[in-house]
């Protein structure tokens, strides 16, 4: 069984927000599960700002002013937030996550993982932005579950979504961890899960 583990980067905290960047990992149980982390390796979509909001998506300042505290911190951050010349348009992201789905057999039915309930509303809000058949969307919102509930309930001393001591514990698995890097949080997604023995095998 293929789950989908994605995680996204916006301006704002509402489904109309600008997305910065969205990254995704198809993840086959028997194929990944002994895998070290730092050979997985999740695909990455930067998304252009001006296209999206020239299509009218929005942009929350209290984010804007977040995200330049979160730079201060941690530089290479800023890649994120900079515009460059590869950046996709709204279209060109729908095209290219269905085609790297397609690509990894993501499969209908097959489960989908976010961390909270944020991110597949952006996605889907974008999406719906497009004159794309609905049906088209590569991943259907009854497929998806949520990344915290499954840690609080497997995980032993799980707290909010986290298990014990995972700061530490992700850095010796990878010593370039960087926080609200979306590639970088679905690998701590994979190592959480791993941690309270979902995924592990096929439990399903």
């Amino acid at each position: 069984m293929k789950q989908l583990i994605f995680d996204i980067e916006t301006i704002g905290t509402e489904s109309t927000a600008v997305c910065l960047e969205a990254s995704f990992l198809v993840y086959d149980l028997k194929r990944d599960a002994h895998k070290k982390l730092d050979s997985l390796n999740p695909v990455t979509f930067k998304l252009s700002v001006k296209d999206q909001i020239d299509a009218g998506r929005t942009v929350c300042p209290e984010t804007k002013i977040w995200w330049k505290e979160q730079i201060k911190l941690e530089p290479s951050l800023a890649k994120i937030v900079m515009p460059s010349p590869n950046d996709l348009t709204m279209m060109e992201f729908f095209n290219a996550l269905r085609n790297y789905l397609r690509e990894e057999g993501y499969a209908k039915n097959d489960w989908a993982w976010q961390r909270g309930t944020l991110d597949i509303m952006v996605i889907d809000s974008i999406f719906k932005q497009l004159d794309v058949d609905r049906n088209a969307f590569p991943i259907k919102w009854w497929d998806i579950r949520d990344l915290r509930t499954a840690i609080d309930l497997y995980g032993e001393g799980a707290s909010r979504g986290y298990t014990p001591d995972y700061k530490t514990k992700i850095l010796k698995e990878l010593p370039n961890f960087v926080k609200h890097d979306a590639r970088y949080d679905i690998l701590l997604e994979v190592f959480m899960l791993r941690e309270v023995g979902l995924f592990e095998t096929e439990p399903f």
